[in-house]
């Protein structure tokens, strides 16, 4: 954070249009990491059964895409830490889903 200038933050914000078309793609990627790493699968597993959960897996992709673009547009303003706090409550057992 200590050597983040405003010259990353107007790349950060030229990433957003080439991330836009790509996020499947790095998705992709991570989702293939986290199946090969069973540390990781536990987290996206059905607590039952102990395999992937695949609705769960779907949702987190959305939010994930999301999470892509707004830190490519992040504004780093009161507004957009507020937002990072949201989502932040909401893998909170108490507020998850």
């Amino acid at each position: 954070a200590l050597l983040f200038t405003d010259e990353d933050v107007q790349a950060l914000r030229r990433s957003k249009p080439i991330l836009a078309d790509q996020t499947d793609a790095i998705l992709d990627v991570w989702y293939g990491f986290v199946a090969a790493t069973p540390e990781l699968v536990h987290f996206f597993s059905d607590a039952r059964t102990g395999k992937p959960d695949g609705a769960y897996l779907a949702a987190v992709r959305k939010r994930f895409a999301l999470w892509i673009l707004d830190t490519a547009d992040a504004r780093l303003d009161q507004r957009w830490l507020d937002w990072q706090y949201e989502i932040a409550q909401r893998h909170n057992r108490l507020r998850k889903n």
